[in-house]
């Protein structure tokens, strides 16, 4: 389903200084294969667009991530094209949802850009309202004009799943931001799943048209089947995360990979030697 020659518009760089590289993002999975969405099984009520349709396989997955020093990354691939200017999009909700006490019946947080594109806010399920159709209670962090100000972005997917060239939504969340309020520290674990929903609601965050790994919510289950496998930023607590360690070749779960006594961080930072060989 590889598209070469795809263009869509690509907005300012991100919070950061500059969005990942292509090559930066990892795919997320669920098991032995990547989180996956099958082609128009979103929720066909009222008006729905190609563009609430999240898609994706095990070659070309639904959703990626990426971290650095100062942001948490993630990406969503779409059936097609949710810009309707350079700076708006569709009306509806694109996000994702943040599982982070073990209890998959329910989730803790949400990701969300909505209004035409208008906020990105990250809100709370509080009550802990069991599903992937919960509506958040609060609103922590909103952010006005994310796609001026490059908190958000759409670019090509390179993919065509159905009639049209696939997008890639990509958001941004500033880890003053994530840490300490949907997960305490860099090193505990979080799953992700992702949604979409076709209209935006005043003071109601939900997703109710399309689901990450199912046909909607309504044919869902519960929302262990739309969720990722769990990752962390820095698992090990070596103060190396995980695309640091991913590029080094060595363990994200084991802070001193080659048991010489020396941490991983302290062989590539301070020492200049080979955290792989003792």
């Amino acid at each position: 389903m590889f598209l070469g020659t795809t263009t869509l518009t690509m907005l300012l760089a991100g919070p950061a200084g500059a969005w990942p590289a292509d090559s930066d993002w990892a795919a997320l999975q669920q098991g032995a294969s990547a989180l996956e969405d099958p082609e128009e099984d979103q929720n066909h009520w009222q008006a729905v667009e190609d563009c609430h349709d999240l898609v994706g396989d095990d070659k070309d997955e639904l959703s990626q991530w990426y971290v650095d020093s100062s942001t948490l990354y993630l990406r969503i691939r779409l059936n097609a094209d949710p810009l309707t200017t350079s700076t708006t999009l569709e009306d509806g909700y694109w996000g994702a949802l943040f599982e982070t006490d073990g209890d998959d019946s329910n989730y803790e947080h949400m990701l969300v850009i909505g209004y035409a594109g208008q906020y990105l806010y990250l809100a709370d399920n509080s009550d802990g309202d069991s599903g992937p159709d919960a509506v958040t209670d609060a609103l922590l962090v909103t952010i006005e004009d994310p796609l001026v100000g490059g908190e958000a972005r759409v670019v090509s997917a390179g993919t065509i799943f159905g009639s049209e060239p696939d997008a890639w939504l990509d958001l941004s969340l500033p880890l003053s931001d994530l840490l300490g309020t949907v997960i305490a520290d860099d090193s505990e674990p979080f799953q992700l799943a992702f949604g979409t929903s076709n209209v935006s609601l005043q003071f109601y965050h939900y997703f109710a048209t399309d689901i990450s790994g199912g046909d909607s919510y309504l044919d869902l289950g519960d929302l262990a089947d739309a969720l990722s496998t769990a990752v962390a930023i820095d698992a090990d607590g070596d103060s190396l995360d995980w695309f640091t360690e991913r590029d080094a070749g060595t363990d994200p779960d084991d802070a001193d990979s080659d048991d010489d006594g020396l941490d991983d961080d302290e062989e590539l930072n301070d020492h200049g030697t080979d955290p792989n060989d003792a």
